[in-house]
């Protein structure tokens, strides 16, 4: 097994945890709150859920202080990065593939449970719109992925 170097993973969760943020605030806050707003309409959107993000205190922090969501964003990329540091030798193929490969990891493990125990489970919402949140993550995570990857194909780190 090949030796993990900590400042490739660092700078790859970082890029990859930016990545992540920046794919979040196209989808879900510029196209499915605001331009689109499928996602905070009350025709579609549970009642309980729509509660939670406007009325019930302490409203989230992904509205009041987004920042704090962008920080724990590259604290967990920097983790994955780390994650696949120990197991990229095992994901096949190379380059994009890669990344595209671990992308669906994150997605799978992460974002397909969350949905399932909180929007789906705890708040409501109904399953179209977790379906449609679904797809919204595999681009997040689908770009956490391949910047994670591409940073690890640069040999100079």
């Amino acid at each position: 097994m090949e030796r993990i170097k900590p400042t490739k993973a660092i700078v790859a969760g970082i890029l990859g945890g930016m990545a992540a943020s920046l794919v979040v605030l196209i989808l879900f806050r510029l196209i499915g709150f605001e331009y689109w707003g499928i996602l905070t309409n009350p025709e579609y959107q549970s009642p309980k859920l729509l509660k939670v993000w406007t009325e019930i205190e302490p409203i989230p922090l992904a509205v009041n202080n987004p920042g704090i969501i962008t920080l724990g964003f590259v604290i967990l990329s920097i983790l994955h990065a780390f994650v696949f540091a120990i197991i990229r030798q095992g994901i096949p193929g190379e380059g994009l593939k890669k990344g595209i490969i671990f992308g669906l990891i994150i997605w799978l493990f992460s974002y397909v449970f969350f949905e399932f125990f909180t929007p789906w489970n705890m708040f409501g919402e109904p399953l179209s719109l977790v379906g449609l949140e679904l797809l919204f993550w595999i681009g997040v995570a689908l770009s956490e992925g391949i910047v994670i990857a591409k940073v690890y194909n640069v040999d100079s780190m």
